[in-house]
Formats: C-alpha cells, structure tokens, sequence
C-alpha cells in the first residue's frame, strides 16, 4: 500500500544536467593541482576536487574549532579561495557548523542585505587532522543588483498565501521569510525578491510553500512538499562529497 510521506527538504549530491561534466584544471596560491566542476547555472563552482589546504595555515588546530571559530576561519579561506570558488566573500552568512567529533560540517547561505537566496549552498568539511576534505558552492553570480526592500508587507503575504491555500482554522503556518527567489525561464534566472510562507494541514495532509512576490503580491511559485511513494519515513542532512565519484 502507497502511503503519503512528508518530504523535508534534503541536500542531494546528484550530478545534472547543470553541472558541468568537462573538470577544469587550475593551480591554487600554493601550487595545489585542483579540478573543479562548475554549475553552469549558477556560475559557480559546484565541486572543488584535489588538495585542499589544512587549517593550520589559516593559525588553526582541530580542538580549537567551535561556532565562533570557525567563522573567522572561514573567512580567511573563502577569502583565498574566492576566486576558485566564483563567490563574493562579503555576501556569506552562516548556515551551520556541525561535528560528529570526527569531522566538521560548515555550510554558508548566499545572502544580499542578510536576505538569503533560496537553494544555493557554499559549504566545505574539516578532518579531524584539520585537513580541509571537501569544498563547493552552488551560488550566483548575478544576483547582488535585486533590491532587498520589499513593498509587500509580511501580514499582506500571508493573506495572499493563506486565500491560495484555503486557509481555515486546522491549517498551520510554519514560517514565514524574506528571501530572494532565482527562477529559470527559457535558460535566464530571474530573481525575485518574495516572502517564503509554509502552510500545513493534517487532513486532508497537505504542505505547500509561497514563494509571494515582495514587490507587487503575486504567487511567484509554489511548491508541494508532500510526495506520494511505497516507502515511509523522514531524512535530513546535507553532505559534501570528498571525491569526484562520490
């Protein structure tokens, strides 16, 4: 029997169609050979593959990485590695920083004025050796010119969203953000500055986010999180491959 799951949000490795095949070879700072992979979407590059530097030439030892820490660490190296990267230092902000006690995982939003820009990822992976293992970004290049103040007030976007949904008294919002929006038509990114709104039912199940245009008021996008499937159960994470084949 099919049964309906609730599909959280997951940051896949899968290689696509947007993700260049041809590995470009380039020379860090200190000489290191590297390939890298670029997003052809987005400009940037998806996947860094070789050797990457090991935090202590940043000034940094494994038990001294904490939240705190590793901000400062990460901008010194995204500062190195701008330019490999394809990435403006300045439009970073923390995600998280997470440790399983063997390794760290450090992923950055892309962000204009502190508004993120949904679905891009920056992110990179220490050892315990403090070997920096893995490195990417998904991020794009174009995007710093998109006015970050909107003329659509939060509480307007919600009742623009809650019509759209049919909105009653078992519905639950479970957030609402200002975020900037790339959407593909006919191969050109448009982007849009919108309020993300999450809305929720039990029964009959249903989860939906709006992406309401900040600007005018329209539904730019919505999409569904509720999948149909002969499987159940929830997974969350996100993973930096550490090769190529990964």
């Amino acid at each position: 029997m099919k049964c309906k799951i609730l599909v959280i949000l997951l940051a896949l490795t899968t290689v696509s169609a947007v993700f260049s095949q041809q590995l470009i070879p380039i020379q860090d700072k200190n000489g290191n050979k590297l390939l890298l992979q670029v997003n052809q979407q987005t400009g940037s590059t998806h996947r860094v593959y070789g050797e990457l530097p090991n935090i202590k030439s940043y000034g940094f030892q494994w038990s001294d990485l904490n939240l705190m820490s590793v901000e400062t660490l990460s901008k010194k190296f995204f500062s190195d590695y701008a330019g490999i990267l394809r990435i403006d230092p300045a439009q970073l902000k923390l995600r998280k920083a997470e440790t399983d006690g063997k390794m760290w995982f450090i992923s950055y939003d892309q962000s204009i004025n502190g508004v993120p820009d949904y679905g891009n990822e920056i992110g990179y992976t220490v050892n315990q050796s403090g070997d920096i293992v893995a490195l990417g970004a998904d991020a794009y290049q174009n995007i710093s010119t998109i006015s970050t103040t909107p003329k659509v007030t939060k509480s307007k976007a919600e009742e623009i969203a809650k019509r759209a949904f049919g909105f009653d008294s078992t519905v639950t919002e479970k957030g609402c953000e200002l975020i900037i929006y790339p959407k593909e038509e006919k191969d050109t990114t448009f982007f849009y500055l919108t309020w993300e709104i999450t809305l929720f039912r039990a029964y009959p199940l249903q989860e939906i986010i709006y992406f309401v245009d900040a600007r005018n008021g329209e539904i730019v996008e919505q999409k569904n999180n509720i999948r149909e499937g002969g499987f159940s159960g929830q997974v969350t994470g996100s993973y930096w491959p550490v090769h190529k084949y990964d």
